[in-house]
């Protein structure tokens, strides 16, 4: 569903709107390793345009020819815990991820393993308040949406700190063209008027250095694929 999404007018436009908050949220990233979860494909351009290196895992065959300078390196996704060394990561993005995981705590201890030193992680997660995640002629219609108050607590329960929160896709999930039209000033309007109200939350977060681990149990997350660095491959 995912790659025939965003091949319609409605996805292109998702495309767009989520890469401009996530320039708005990160515009530097240059020099900074950068590793994705999910289906990154939406902000492929944005991040690596903005001078991230970018690395995960994934079977997609479009990421797989984005990747295509070092082929060699696509390999399947993996289960948790994810094959990355502590602290070896500036920055984790995850989109069309938590919310298909049966155990979003595992995957979120992984995440702040992996990180370093106040490093920052991005989610980007259907709005339990917004009428995306009723929708099921798109993928926010699918998996555990969340509100504020849900994904707050399960961050900070896993030694996050939420820095920054953000919400995108005011504009209705319809496939009107009158309505496409309209979606800048559909969009402006609502993040001043019902903030809360976004199709999609966007969660700014830190690693708290001294925050308690919590023990992780047995869990399985379908992840994405680009060229990891050595230095970051865990050792066996």
């Amino acid at each position: 569903m995912l790659t025939s999404f965003y091949q319609t007018p409605l996805g292109i436009l998702t495309q767009r709107l989520l890469a401009a908050r996530l320039a708005e949220l990160w515009p530097h990233l240059a020099g900074e390793e950068i590793l994705a979860l999910g289906d990154i494909r939406p902000l492929w351009e944005v991040l690596t345009a903005q001078g991230g290196r970018l690395f995960g895992f994934t079977e997609s065959k479009e990421i797989k020819r984005l990747a295509r300078a070092d082929p060699a390196s696509v390999f399947s996704p993996p289960s948790l815990p994810l094959p990355v060394a502590d602290a070896s990561m500036d920055r984790v993005v995850a989109l069309h991820f938590l919310e298909n995981l049966s155990n979003p705590a595992d995957a979120l201890d992984e995440i702040g393993r992996v990180l370093k030193g106040e490093g920052r992680l991005l989610l980007i997660i259907p709005n339990r308040h917004g009428i995306w995640a009723r929708s099921k002629a798109t993928p926010f219609g699918s998996g555990q949406a969340y509100s504020f108050y849900q994904i707050s607590t399960l961050l900070k329960d896993q030694g996050f700190q939420i820095d920054r929160a953000r919400g995108a896709l005011y504009v209705p999930p319809v496939r009107s063209r009158l309505v496409l039209s309209l979606t800048d000033g559909l969009e402006k309007g609502g993040r001043c008027l019902f903030p809360s109200l976004g199709g999609v939350l966007l969660i700014e977060a830190r690693k708290r250095i001294y925050a308690p681990r919590p023990e992780s149990t047995t869990a399985r997350a379908s992840i994405f694929s680009v060229p990891l660095p050595s230095s970051a491959i865990a050792q066996t």
